[in-house]
């Protein structure tokens, strides 16, 4: 199985604290008007409603893929106390220019 790098080249990837978050639609047509107007039909890593349970108070990679050919989805990471902090490192496979790596509400 080859891994989803997430890491940088002195690491390795850890699926415990590595995340690879696939994001995409299920059980529309790809000709149904409303593909983009159906909630109901974002699936992340292929579930409709996952629960991701990670550990509080150690460093969290995450990659998020969107897999759909016209959507933008926002995305946010939240507690039952509201969104927790992140700081973006890369996006598009380039890295963040440093005035943008900065922790911002998830």
């Amino acid at each position: 199985m080859i891994e989803p790098n997430v890491t940088d080249t002195d690491e390795t990837f850890d699926p415990v604290t590595d995340h690879v978050i696939v994001l995409g639609r299920s059980d529309l047509a790809s000709e149904d008007p409303s593909v983009l107007t159906e909630p109901e039909s974002v699936v992340m890593n292929g579930e409709r409603a996952p629960r991701l349970v990670w550990k509080a108070g150690v460093r969290h990679r995450v990659r998020l893929i969107n897999i759909t050919p016209d959507d933008i989805f926002s995305v946010s990471l939240q507690t039952s106390e509201g969104p927790v902090m992140w700081t973006p490192v890369a996006k598009d496979g380039a890295p963040v220019p440093k005035v943008e790596s900065v922790a911002v509400p998830a």
